[in-house]
C-alpha cells in the first residue's frame, strides 16, 4: 500500500509540470526578452539567428515532452538548414534565466520564431509534427531541399 501510494505521489510530481495546452499565434512584434543567468551573464531568447527556429522548453522527465523527441527528429531531418530545432531543458540551473526570460509557466511549451525573432506561434503541451507543419506552411517555412 505504501509503495502504491509513493508511485501515485511520484506520478503526480512527474505530470504537475506538463500541461496539455494550445497553441495562438503571435500578431505583436516581440523583441528581444532578455534574463540574467545563474553566473550574471545575459540570457536570450527569440534573437534574430537569420533562420527559422523551432525552440522547445521542456524536461527530460515529463511524459508529453518526452514525446516530443521523435517529433523534433523528424522536423530536424525535414527543415535541416532552413530551421533551427532546440531543446531546452527546464529543469537545468544553467536555463533558468533563459526560462524566466521566455515566461514558461508551463512545460512543455513550444516557439516558432521567425530569422528576425520574432515569434509567429507559441504552444503548449504536445504539438504533433502535423500540426506543427501546417503551421510551418502558413508561415511559408519551405522544407530543405533534398539533393
Amino acid at each position: 500500500m505504501i509503495n502504491f501510494l509513493l508511485t501515485l505521489l511520484l506520478v503526480a510530481f512527474n505530470l504537475s509540470d506538463c500541461s496539455c495546452g494550445g497553441s495562438k499565434t503571435m500578431d505583436q512584434k516581440t523583441e528581444d526578452k532578455t534574463s540574467e543567468n545563474k553566473d550574471g551573464s545575459e540570457a536570450t531568447v527569440f534573437k534574430a539567428t537569420g533562420k527559422y527556429q523551432f525552440i522547445d522548453f521542456g524536461a527530460e522527465t515529463c511524459i508529453p515532452c518526452k514525446q516530443m523527441v521523435p517529433v523534433m527528429d523528424s522536423l530536424k531531418v525535414k527543415y535541416a538548414g532552413v530551421m533551427d530545432v532546440t531543446f531546452i531543458d527546464v529543469r537545468k540551473s544553467e536555463n533558468k534565466g533563459l526560462c524566466q526570460s521566455a515566461g514558461i509557466r508551463l512545460i512543455p511549451t513550444q516557439f516558432i520564431v521567425d530569422p528576425k525573432g520574432k515569434i509567429l506561434e507559441s504552444h503548449q503541451g504536445f504539438w504533433s509534427y502535423e500540426e506543427i507543419t501546417k503551421k510551418l506552411v502558413e508561415f511559408n517555412v519551405e522544407p530543405a531541399q533534398r539533393k
